[in-house]
């Protein structure tokens, strides 16, 4: 299907070895933002092929399998912008500190909420923010911490690559949707539009979000798909991550005075 994205910029999957190569001959360089590669079947010396500003995210499935293949490609980072992207579910923190590491940055991706463990997520963000040995980015820590220290309005919709006016995941149909993980949600309508008018529906109900103060950051990303999803427990990762951002503040302030 890359031939009927020539005029977009892709970020395309890749399943095996052979489809970097193919995948290359197909697109121009300049519209080839990064690739996801979906086995650790994948070469690493495949990769060689790719220019340097292509990106590489190792879409890691089996996490308990992925530290040979973290450290594989940790190897790689010199060369290129690699980036692990680890489902959240039982055992992801531990591979997360196994990919830092091995000094890849981390995405956590998040699927279903259900698996959403508020405690070890507040466990990795404190390892994030207080390991001495710790100098990776962590997502969506890293670009939420940026926009409380800037102020600035930036959503879990953008740091997460699910905002459709942005961003299309193409169903291997060709099928485009908000993202894999809403890939069944009917978005009723224009998908670029779709954030906006969830979160139109979300103030209009004077519910939960209503009343939130990190909804702009939020912006109702947590109430997709099911918006009767009680937020209490992602507020104390929003509070906790903003409690640091102020404590930053509070230090750079007194660095500034002396």
């Amino acid at each position: 299907m890359l031939n009927t994205y020539r005029d977009k910029y892709v970020i395309a999957r890749l399943p095996h070895n052979s489809e970097i190569s193919e995948c290359l001959s197909q697109m121009d360089s300049h519209r080839l933002m990064g690739v996801e590669l979906l086995s650790p079947d994948v070469d690493a010396e495949a990769l060689t092929s790719l220019g340097p500003n292509v990106a590489v995210d190792l879409m890691l499935r089996d996490i308990g399998t992925d530290l040979t293949w973290l450290e594989q490609y940790g190897q790689l980072r010199q060369a290129h912008n690699v980036v692990a992207v680890v489902p959240v579910v039982p055992g992801f923190d531990r591979v997360v500190r196994d990919a830092v590491s091995c000094g890849l940055p981390v995405v956590l991706r998040i699927d279903a909420l259900e698996d959403f463990d508020c405690d070890k997520v507040l466990e990795l963000l404190d390892f994030y923010a207080h390991s001495p040995g710790q100098n990776q980015p962590i997502e969506f820590f890293h670009s939420m911490s940026r926009a409380f220290f800037a102020q600035q309005p930036i959503t879990m919709w953008h740091i997460m690559r699910e905002d459709p006016s942005e961003y299309r995941y193409v169903m291997d149909d060709g099928t485009e949707v908000i993202s894999q993980r809403l890939s069944q949600l009917d978005a009723g309508g224009d998908l670029a539009g779709f954030v906006e008018r969830l979160q139109d529906d979300l103030l209009l109900e004077l519910g939960e979000c209503s009343k939130c103060g990190f909804f702009r950051n939020c912006g109702g990303y947590f109430k997709v798909p099911d918006c009767q999803f009680q937020c209490t427990n992602i507020k104390k990762i929003f509070r906790t991550l903003k409690d640091k951002v102020t404590e930053i503040r509070r230090d750079l302030a007194k660095f500034g005075r002396s």
